[in-house]
């Protein structure tokens, strides 16, 4: 009598029953050596079993690859995840009128009274306070033409914006709230929600990492800001000297 394997190949009866008797056998010493360990007074060995883990949630997740706190003046950086809500440690300074958001965290970390305020985490809510400082400063700093060659993007924009020179405006803005349309730890676009003489504006500022800090890329025309309409943002994280 045949059995036949799936493959094809032919098992005699006799190699099958071998095969069983040899697999009982086994077993048989097996259960021979355990039970002569237990009455000797030794203990059966049980496997190790791992001790289930939990790690916990981050809220402020350590940087992985191509992400990081650095900064030019070596903020501790703050959260890698998109904000929801106005920074606790965020302060505003009225200064002239216009009020500056200002982190230990995020920056910006170097103030000059004249100059330009620089030094943001490499963080999403460092791209936000780069993109409004920036863009705010480069009107009143005493050097304008440093402050561009220093603060924006080299390019046409920033050839334009040379050019145009510095236009302070006369009539203050109050912030509203923020959007980050989009950010990676090289570039980020954000949207600022402003009031402009009672009347509400959203307004997308781009910012590029180099040198180690946030810098502006400004548009062809010199224009620091694109798409601003009269609107107010559908969403929107809210924030502001109130």
């Amino acid at each position: 009598m045949y059995e036949t394997s799936p493959d094809g190949r032919r098992l005699s009866l006799r190699w099958l029953l071998s095969g069983a008797v040899l697999l009982v056998l086994v077993a048989v010493a097996v259960t021979l050596l355990v039970v002569e360990r237990q009455d000797s007074g030794g203990d059966a060995v049980a496997s190790p079993t791992a001790e289930p883990t939990t790690a916990p949630s981050p809220t402020d997740p350590a940087p992985t690859a191509g992400e990081s706190y650095e900064s030019a003046c070596g903020l501790r950086g703050g959260s890698l995840q998109m904000p929801t809500q106005e920074p606790a440690d965020l302060k505003w300074e009225r200064i002239d009128g216009w009020a500056y958001p200002i982190s230990p965290s995020a920056g910006p970390g170097r103030r000059p009274a004249d100059g330009p305020w620089s030094c943001f985490a490499r963080t999403p809510m460092g791209a936000v306070l780069a993109a409004y400082t920036i863009d705010l400063r480069l009107a009143y700093v005493d050097d304008y033409a440093a402050a561009v060659r220093q603060q924006v993007v080299p390019g046409i924009g920033q050839q334009a914006l040379l050019e145009k020179g510095q236009q302070p405006s006369e009539v203050v803005t109050d912030t509203k709230g923020f959007v980050i349309e989009s950010y990676s730890p090289d570039d980020a676009v954000v949207s600022l929600y402003v009031v402009h003489q009672a009347r509400n504006f959203t307004c997308s500022i781009e910012v590029q990492w180099r040198n180690g800090d946030w810098a502006l890329r400004a548009l062809p025309d010199g224009s620091t800001a694109s798409g601003c309409i009269e609107s107010v943002p559908t969403r929107y994280v809210a924030w502001g000297d109130d």
